[in-house]
């Protein structure tokens, strides 16, 4: 085990990362077309230039819309979008259903946006105050809550209302500032320049939202004037799912960049043989989930780059990059709360980037009485996973909690669980969480290699309850002793303050 204590080497490492990271974006960026051969029914063929008149059977007569070509699939066939192309939609994939690219130049796009609103004619201004203040409204009332904004492809983003001020909570039908249930909303007062408040309550049906229907206005500070002219692109990420797996078996997602949605990138339930491969997937989540009916008053923010909640088995994510998520970057989870059998078998997490997401890798499954709850052959190997918390997501009002890799604190019965070959380089709160309930599911931890700032967090590892260990000198003999990690390459850098928000602005698709 080496250790450079040095903290001017742990930075040339952050430096030499950097540039790997650039590398491997590139490289997963310009994956080659899927070999067409290996799809066993037909190809469906969608176009930014296509008609929806087409059958869209050949590439010179294609569809223009996605959710057209889906209409005509059947198991076993293909989607292929032409590379360079934009798609605003949202879709549900069929089982057994394949949808890739095809052509040359840039991954095709599924956006959850379902507009660009840098248009002046778009906004009208709806208030202006003596201090200069300037609330804009936007044309569009139809959209569902918005998770962020994300202006010019991400040099900027705002969320809702100010991080730890003035979030905005519903309670019975009545807009409130979050952990004060007796102070009235007032967006008016309470944005900041360039926060946005957006008033998604139309399906209040006298005791609660439903969120995933509910629409309404949505109101912008800009005081520099209209944000139409100001921006290029301006996106909202709208809540619902851009790919929908549900509980569709046999689906392949390869070669696709989706961007800009308020829940998940690629949501699935209950599901076998999802498999994910050479996608880039981003700016995903900050919807609201639900309110809280009582006087407290919390509203729940989510949203991941890829989720399957519930069982699993062969179950795929490889060679992807996926960055700036609310939540996770791609995870496995089944809350201790619901009853029921769940099984999780072969998930393997390979060659992936995963970068400014609170959690890169997050995973959770607990035992309940009554039912076979249970997970064998799980897998995280050679992925690079950087910069756990520094993205939007830690403008959640409670901060923390984040980790290159996260599991709750419940039983997690994974058998021939290993995490090998991985980087995992910083975290705000600490750089590994993983916890259970007995000493069998502990993953076997190997050939790791650790950044972290001094005296930051290094794991919560092992059984419950787990304190967690420090990112100090004594790290090397932590790591072995703890994370029973003994062939590992450790680096210093520079302290990073707790809980606080760091947002990178790298290039973005």
């Amino acid at each position: 085990m080496s250790t450079n204590v040095d903290t001017a080497k742990g930075n040339a490492k952050v430096a030499e990362l950097d540039i790997l990271e650039q590398k491997r974006v590139a490289e997963i960026e310009n994956t080659p077309n899927m070999d067409l051969s290996a799809i066993t029914g037909r190809c469906f063929y969608v176009s930014p230039n296509g008609n929806d008149t087409n059958v869209g059977t050949s590439a010179e007569a294609p569809c223009r819309s996605i959710n057209r070509a889906l209409s005509f699939s059947k198991e076993g066939d293909a989607i292929l979008l032409e590379r360079g192309g934009y798609w605003r939609e949202k879709i549900k994939m069929p089982p057994n259903r394949i949808i890739s690219a095809y052509g040359e130049g840039k991954k095709p796009v599924i956006s959850g946006s379902p507009e660009n609103g840098a248009d002046p004619a778009k906004w009208t201004l709806d208030y202006e105050g003596a201090d200069g203040r300037k609330i804009w409204k936007f044309h569009n009332e139809s959209m569902t809550d918005i998770g962020i904004i994300c202006f010019d492809g991400g040099d900027n983003f705002q969320y809702k209302g100010f991080a730890k001020k003035s979030l905005p909570n519903c309670i019975a039908g009545k807009w409130t500032v979050r952990g004060n249930p007796e102070k009235e909303y007032d967006y008016r007062e309470e944005l900041d320049d360039l926060m946005y408040f957006h008033k998604a309550d139309s399906e209040y049906n006298g005791d609660y939202i439903a969120t995933d229907r509910a629409v309404g206005p949505v109101y912008l500070r800009c005081d520099a004037g209209n944000p139409g002219e100001i921006y290029e692109q301006i996106e909202f990420n709208t809540k619902g799912h851009t790919v929908l797996i549900g509980s569709s078996n046999g689906v392949t997602v390869d070669n696709i960049c989706i961007v800009h949605t308020g829940s998940h990138g690629i949501g699935a339930g209950t599901v076998d043989d999802l498999t994910v491969t050479n996608c880039v997937i981003g700016w995903i989540g900050g919807s609201i989930q639900s309110y809280s009916r009582n006087e407290i008053g919390s509203c729940f923010r989510y949203g991941n780059g890829v989720e399957i909640y519930g069982g699993c088995q062969r179950y795929t994510i490889k060679n992807c990059y996926i960055y700036q998520c609310y939540d996770a970057g791609i995870t496995h989870q089944y809350s201790f709360r619901a009853k029921g059998n769940c099984i999780m078998d072969d998930v393997l997490y390979k060659d992936n980037v995963i970068t400014d997401c609170v959690y890169n890798i997050e995973y959770f499954h607990s035992e309940y009485e009554g039912y076979i709850r249970t997970g064998k052959n799980i897998l995280f190997e050679g992925n690079l996973l950087r910069r756990a918390g520094f993205g939007f997501g830690q403008t959640r009002p409670n901060g923390g909690g984040d980790g290159n890799i996260r599991s709750g604190g419940v039983s997690n019965p994974f058998k021939n669980f290993v995490i090998k070959d991985n980087v995992f380089d910083r975290s705000l709160t600490c750089l590994v969480r993983c916890e259970t309930q007995a000493e069998e599911y502990i993953p076997k931890m190997q050939n790791n290699t650790y950044v972290q700032g001094i005296d930051n967090g290094l794991s919560c590892f092992g059984v419950v309850p787990v304190k967690q260990a420090v990112y100090d000198e004594n790290v090397s003999e932590s790591i072995k002793d703890i994370l029973r990690d003994d062939s590992t390459e450790i680096y210093f850098v520079d302290h990073i303050p707790a809980y606080s928000f760091v947002p990178y602005y790298g290039k973005k698709n």
